[in-house]
């Protein structure tokens, strides 16, 4: 883990070292609460700043970080840490989501592969799977390795995606 002395050079260099993972989120719309102290986000223009208030940060358009206390190299970032413990990262704001693997059962999410593009995420998506249909508000996407983390999924499957017919669903990320 990297100390907060060195974490401002790097920062402000090309390639971040940022947290372990984080969520996308629609500009404004999500705070992020952690239990360690938030200690910097990246303003709109790229400059690094400590954080007002420590341990509350609203992000704005995708274009905020913090840290907690894990660091993973994350070209863009925003994210919150949700349930005081699982610190997310977004890749592709507004279309997926990536979940660090070793800490899905700990966030209480199984693992869906998937085999058919992320372009079709949106405001909330459904599993199509040859054994069920399931409804799945918040969705983590590996896009690596092709692989889906849903809630409320038992085990790993072979699924593919759809954007969800349902009125009113609500986005990834701000689904209760």
């Amino acid at each position: 883990m990297l100390g907060l002395a060195g974490l401002v050079p790097i920062a402000v260099l090309a390639g971040f070292a940022w947290p372990a993972a984080a969520q996308t989120v629609a500009p404004g719309e999500i705070e992020g609460r952690c239990t360690e102290k938030v200690q910097f986000e990246l303003g709109e223009r790229g400059r690094l700043r400590r954080a007002k208030e420590p341990e509350r940060v609203i992000m704005e358009g995708g274009a905020r970080l913090f840290r907690c206390d894990q660091m993973l190299e994350a070209p863009r970032v925003v994210g919150y840490l949700r349930d005081g413990q699982t610190l997310y990262r977004a890749d592709m704001p507004g279309r997926a989501r990536l979940v660090r693997g070793d800490q899905v059962a700990e966030a209480g999410w199984a693992v869906v592969d998937f085999d058919q593009d992320l372009a079709t995420l949106g405001g909330g998506v459904t599993l199509d799977t040859a054994a069920v249909t399931l409804r799945c508000d918040r969705v983590e996407a590996d896009l690596t390795a092709r692989r889906l983390y849903c809630q409320g999924v038992t085990g790993p499957m072979r699924a593919r995606l759809r954007p969800s017919r349902e009125a009113g669903a609500p986005a990834p990320g701000q689904g209760g």
